[in-house]
């Protein structure tokens, strides 16, 4: 890609990093600084936090650009862009180990804050039960039996859930990488992973809720007076992860693939429920963390 927007920038050195505190960056490049100066962020003082500035590419950009044609320079074509992130926003977060709230904003006037637009949020993540996943694991079920036997469960009862442990959630991130205080290398996970029985590697089964909230303009029939309301929805996951042995870990461990960084981790989730009744019919998709554009054909 070309550096063309950052002056002296090359293909080998392509920016720098700058100290913004306590300086007077904010009023000498307010054409690259101020924007960043959103949720509480001065420029001045340190900001907890990190903010990305994605320009969007206008019909002039657009034609430049290398990596896509697209243009979102008008209100049409934002609008596209913001309504096909909300049909998507819940899934976002199904499968991330951190991030438990995602939200949309829209930056309104230049006094005013940005206002929320709207949001989702990962409530609760209970683990199945041992007795059940031994269970469900023993039988002579296939792969999608025991899946559709462990949402049958979650959904009709006959299996008892347990209020997650963050190390629980996050043991087999934990597994390859090590904890805060003991990390791992690379070569060290490889290690651990080849040596380990098939039965001791970790996996895991969780329900998942995820709140999604949206704020919109009511108006009123009798007084024509615009209300805004926030509008919610729960929809409920099974979650089941794990890291796999046979020919997919023989594949990661193997030395001559080792720059490609395999990890032999697989994970599903089911839509059990949307507000407590059946979720709507949907065609599955392709996840790597985040959602991919296609389709897996589950639906």
């Amino acid at each position: 890609l070309r550096c063309q927007w950052c002056p002296g920038a090359s293909d080998m050195s392509r920016g720098m990093k700058i100290r913004f505190t306590h300086t007077e960056l904010a009023s000498q490049f307010p054409d690259q600084m101020i924007p960043y100066c959103l949720f509480g962020n001065d420029m001045k003082q340190r900001f907890n936090g990190t903010l990305f500035r994605f320009p969007f590419r206008n019909e002039k950009t657009a034609k430049e650009s290398e990596i896509s044609k697209k243009q979102y320079g008008d209100d049409v074509a934002t609008k596209e862009l913001i309504d096909s992130f909300k049909n998507v926003i819940s899934k976002v977060v199904l499968f991330l180990r951190h991030v438990k709230r995602v939200e949309f904003y829209v930056e309104g006037e230049s006094d005013q804050a940005p206002k929320l637009q709207y949001y989702a949020d990962v409530g609760e993540r209970k683990a199945l039960s041992e007795t059940h996943a031994k269970r469900s694991s023993t039988s002579n079920m296939s792969g999608l039996e025991s899946i559709r036997s462990l949402a049958n469960s979650a959904v009709f009862g006959g299996s008892t859930t347990q209020p997650i442990q963050s190390d629980h959630w996050n043991s087999i991130s934990n597994f390859i990488s090590g904890n805060e205080s003991q990390p791992i290398s690379k070569e060290a996970f490889y290690s651990k992973l080849l040596r380990t029985p098939e039965q001791q590697l970790p996996q895991t089964k969780h329900l998942v809720t995820i709140t999604f909230g949206e704020n919109t303009q009511f108006t009123q029939e009798t007084s024509n007076i615009a209300e805004e309301r926030q509008i919610t929805r729960t929809d409920k996951y099974l979650i089941c992860s794990a890291l796999g042995s046979g020919q997919c870990r023989a594949m990661a461990c193997n030395p001559k693939h080792r720059d490609l960084k395999f990890l032999p981790w697989g994970s599903v989730a089911v839509h059990l429920t949307r507000n407590e009744e059946s979720p709507p019919n949907e065609r599955g998709n392709a996840f790597c963390f985040l959602p991919l554009p296609s389709e897996t054909g589950f639906a």
